[in-house]
């Protein structure tokens, strides 16, 4: 195969034509069309931010790649989590302090602008302020990146996750000022717009709840409370089934005003009846389970995702320690001791993506920022790799047997992030019939294909390497081996507590982890452990937007129980 499918550029190029979406629609308002273009061909490396509105406006998360982020994205990164910390919390004056220090950063993107607005913004309405001047600065702020709006050509248009929660809230306010019928055009158009691209889940879920709460408002004032009841049972159903908070609060709420003035102007059926004391009883349980936490309800949630990034600074510097290279014996050609000193230290990064992709290689990566889980495969492959993911947080192991025969068919062998995979998820479905030894050689050998031998604690894990160190304990556990299977996580646990941007954003393979731990715990006797362990994951579940209900019915058996 000659073309590496999976590298960036390629696979924006390909999901756009895919989509059938021109280079110049899909650049619009962020880069230049030579920029899209050089991004496509692997000539140019650009930030996270401007990834990530690029794949959001073709449709598809960013959950395909496993990121490694620069200093200053992280520096960012941390301001803008800072921000949207006192804004969650009702600190106003202290965001508004946070996003003025923010804007002290010379020479961004206008996306990274664009955030402070609409924070400024959401404070001002907060605040009390003249919703019809927040109405012409949400304007303004929209054009930042679309500059047509609001004369959109709607059928030709790309937007992101952002803007398109940045254009629901211009026609909520301009609903309240009175500007409805430019209102619910605008919501019309958003669902039409969804409804026309091939927009994946994990991405309607960011804006669609808002737009079916602003769309139940359009029906109640046409005297459609009916309707209006089935557009929040919409939104509501779409975040139980993906276990999202974002506007759920807020739909259950609506709901419910909208029972009370059904009842008023007709009376409610039995069935009604029952579906208003279910409402009743969501929103004292998701309240009461906010409250538990410490944690307001209405609260904005990222648009980004960092669950799977890492730090270029750190990952360099702590994988070349765990291995026990000097700097000397890393540098070559044009790098210098001095340049890779600087890079590990976060004040710089490589000036060529050949230096870069070298270092990469010599720490048992692969040789790019953004490292899609299966290299050098076609879309398909990714789709079905993406598909395996799933199922293994499900459990469904008939349907990984399913997709790993057809992805059998097509991965190239060649790639230790290929065999590795395959090694690993043939372990996997065989994890109950094979005896417990043979497993525990396989999985080793899974992990020797791309970390070498060194301490735990010491490495930066991959989500898969991650994920054959948890089940490693798993198979420790079988064997009545549960100290060992402790102490394998803790090490594990160790190495994730050291990454900077793990203790933000919770890892993904960090909360597997956690909940192994927990089970453990639980299974020793050790309750207070598996409570401590249970208490960080929620909050940080939340205050992501996530919710699991089972692990909130566990945590409280389990206090209840001691």
């Amino acid at each position: 195969m000659n073309k590496n499918y999976n590298d960036l550029g390629n696979f924006i190029s390909l999901q756009r034509r895919k989509r059938g979406i021109s280079q110049k629609d899909l650049s619009k308002g962020i880069i230049s069309i030579a920029t899209l273009s050089r991004i496509e061909s692997g000539e140019r490396t650009v930030d996270k931010l401007i990834v990530d509105t690029l794949l959001q406006r073709i449709g598809v998360s960013a959950d395909y790649f496993e990121i490694i982020i620069t200093n200053i994205e992280f520096i960012l990164l941390h301001q803008r989590e800072q921000i949207r910390i006192a804004y969650n919390e009702k600190k106003y004056n202290r965001a508004l302090d946070l996003i003025e220090k923010y804007e002290e950063n010379k020479g961004l993107h206008l996306l990274y602008f664009q955030y402070a607005e609409e924070i400024k913004a959401r404070i001002a309405i907060k605040m009390g302020e003249d919703l019809k001047s927040v109405c012409q600065h949400l304007r303004q702020i929209i054009q930042m990146t679309v500059p047509d709006f609001p004369n959109i050509e709607w059928k030709r248009c790309c937007l992101s996750s952002s803007e398109i929660e940045i254009i629901t809230l211009f026609g909520e306010i301009q609903w309240k000022v009175g500007r409805k019928k430019e209102a619910s055009k605008i919501w019309e158009h958003l669902i039409d717009y969804i409804h026309r691209c091939d927009i994946e889940i994990q991405e309607q879920i960011k804006f669609l709840p808002h737009i079916r709460y602003c769309m139940s408002m359009q029906m109640e004032e046409e005297q459609k409370l009916e309707l209006a009841i089935e557009e929040c049972k919409r939104g509501i159903q779409m975040l139980l089934q993906e276990r999202s908070l974002r506007y759920l609060i807020q739909l259950l709420m609506r709901m419910e005003q909208l029972f009370e003035k059904l009842e008023k102007n007709q009376g409610l059926t039995y069935s009604q009846n029952i579906e208003r004391m279910q409402t009743r009883a969501k929103i004292e349980m998701f309240l009461q389970i906010h409250k538990m936490n410490g944690l307001q309800w209405d609260i904005i949630y990222p648009m980004q995702t960092f669950q799977s990034c890492y730090l270029l600074s750190e990952i360099l510097q702590r994988r070349r320690n765990a291995m026990r290279v000097i700097q000397e014996n890393i540098c070559e050609d044009e790098l210098s001791v001095q340049a890779l000193s600087n890079i590990e230290c976060g004040k710089s990064v490589p000036r060529k993506n050949k230096n870069l992709e070298k270092l990469l290689k010599k720490i048992y990566l692969p040789p790019t920022r953004y490292m899609a889980y299966l290299q050098g495969v076609s879309m398909e492959t990714l789709d079905l790799e993406r598909k395996i993911r799933k199922a293994l947080n499900s459990y469904d192991y008939v349907k990984i047997r399913q997709l790993l025969n057809q992805l059998k068919i097509t991965i190239d062998q060649r790639y230790s992030r290929n065999q590795q995979f395959l090694l690993y998820i043939n372990v996997i479905v065989c994890l109950e019939e094979k005896n417990s030894m043979q497993i525990l050689e396989k999985l080793n050998q899974a992990l020797s294909c791309t970390m070498p031998k060194v301490k735990i604690e010491n490495w930066v894990f991959t989500q898969y390497e991650s994920m054959i160190i948890n089940t490693i304990a798993i198979v420790y556990r079988k064997l009545g081996k549960c100290n060992e299977a402790i102490e394998l996580l803790q090490k594990l646990s160790i190495s994730n507590q050291e990454s900077k941007i793990n203790s933000m954003v919770l890892h993904s393979d960090s909360e597997l982890t956690i909940r192994n731990l927990i089970k453990l715990f639980e299974e020793k006797g050790e309750y207070q452990k598996a409570i401590h362990l249970y208490k960080e994951v929620i909050k940080r579940k939340l205050v992501r937007g996530e919710i699991d209900l089972s692990l909130n019915l566990y945590y409280h058996n389990l206090f209840v129980s001691i």
